[in-house]
């Protein structure tokens, strides 16, 4: 390998970042821990990553490591020599943590620095999360609780860690106070995944917390699941429903808002439109800035005509065994208006010639496809639609 030497170009780069994966796995096995419940949760990890990661020089970190190849350990030894003073060049080994409980995946540097550190803990009662004056202090970025108890107090410990970005629970139980009064400005990602509408106020009271946040992504078992950015003023940019008693949950999510309002309400509605319809949900919810919408298991009806035409920004359709009762799939939308849709996909629902006549005027599509669908015409003459309008379509 030829002497490598910073040129006057390189040396206007701030950091020169190595990632390995070659810590051999056997000499780094952590024991499991049988009963978190009763251990003090942040000490049992901070005992482990001081015991498995040792701050070492650059030297001892490449010739202990029998899995670096002898290229990749000169060219790291020559890096360093020609980077003597400037630290710009690191090594980062990743870091894989594992226990019954929890697991801990992030990056160490060799000078004994950790970074980028995700946590996960599941089916744990959660008490306490003591983290100030530890390697988690300015380095954890990112937690996730699946499947646990968790106090107001863990709760309140984990929001006040500064550098925390990402925050996901799934299906656990939060033991929230009335007076508890906690904000967070770090946290940027909230996901939050539940099994009973009862606990739809406590995703409220959560991102009532979370004053920095830029996404939200919401998900009740398989019936909603929705994804929102541009915090500020929510604007839900794709929601997927998949079952019959589609908007009946939604709604319910929707008529939890107190502290936070998640979606602007109009209170005029028409008060023919029942509460489980298309129709209600996009004429009572600001839902305009939607850009993908799925539509799975649902019936849909006369009531629902034009019920997504005022979705001006919708750019993915996807269309899937929905039972249309005296009603074309075409008539959801208003013919009127100009559709910015790019991506249709329509699965397993009947097709009728006002559809196609309805797609062929689709100016943006780019990509169609049709599976398994109930096409009551004769398609080659629409298959022209693809090399006119110049988009790819699939029948299957």
């Amino acid at each position: 390998m030829r002497f490598l030497t910073f040129s006057h170009s390189l040396s206007k780069i701030n950091e020169f970042i190595f990632y390995e994966n070659s810590i051999p796995k056997p000499e780094y096995k952590v024991s499991e821990i049988q009963d978190i419940e009763n251990l003090n949760l942040i000490e049992e990890i901070i005992k482990n990553l001081q015991h498995v990661y040792q701050k070492s020089s650059i030297q001892d970190l490449i010739f202990r490591n029998k899995n670096i190849s002898e290229t990749k350990k000169d060219f790291y030894i020559r890096l360093f020599k020609e980077d003597t003073s400037n630290n710009k060049v690191k090594i980062l080994e990743w870091l894989n943590l594992e226990s019954k409980h929890w697991e801990i995946e992030g990056f160490y540097n060799y000078n004994g620095n950790f970074n980028n550190i995700a946590l996960t803990v599941k089916t744990s009662n959660l008490t306490l999360f003591t983290y100030k004056d530890t390697v988690l202090d300015k380095n954890i970025k990112e937690i996730a609780i699946h499947n646990s108890k968790i106090n107001c107090s863990f709760l309140a410990d984990i929001l006040n860690i500064n550098e925390l970005e990402s925050l996901t629970i799934s299906f656990s139980d939060i033991i929230m106070k009335k007076d508890t009064l906690i904000r967070n400005q770090s946290i940027k990602y909230f996901y939050f995944n539940c099994l009973d509408i009862t606990d739809f106020p406590l995703f409220y009271r959560v991102i009532s917390m979370l004053t920095g946040l830029k996404k939200i992504s919401f998900r009740f078992i398989d019936k909603i699941e929705f994804v929102a950015f541009e915090i500020s003023y929510v604007y839900i940019k794709e929601l997927m429903i998949y079952s019959n008693s589609h908007t009946k949950y939604f709604v319910k999510l929707l008529e939890n808002q107190s502290e936070y309002t998640l979606l602007r309400v109009n209170s005029i509605v028409n008060e023919e439109f029942h509460s489980n319809s298309l129709k209600f949900l996009f004429e009572k919810y600001d839902l305009c800035r939607l850009k993908t919408l799925y539509l799975s298991d649902i019936s849909i009806g006369k009531t629902d005509s034009g019920a997504i035409g005022g979705l001006l920004y919708l750019e993915k359709l996807n269309i899937e065994r929905i039972i249309l009762c005296d009603i074309f799939f075409s008539e959801l939308f208003c013919t009127s208006k100009e559709c910015n849709i790019k991506i249709l996909w329509v699965l397993k629902v009947n097709i009728n010639i006002a559809d196609l006549k309805f797609i062929s005027n689709l100016n943006k599509l780019k990509n169609l496809i049709f599976v398994g669908c109930n096409i009551q015409q004769i398609t080659s003459m629409y298959i022209k639609m693809s090399f006119i309008r110049k988009f790819r379509i699939k029948l299957w």
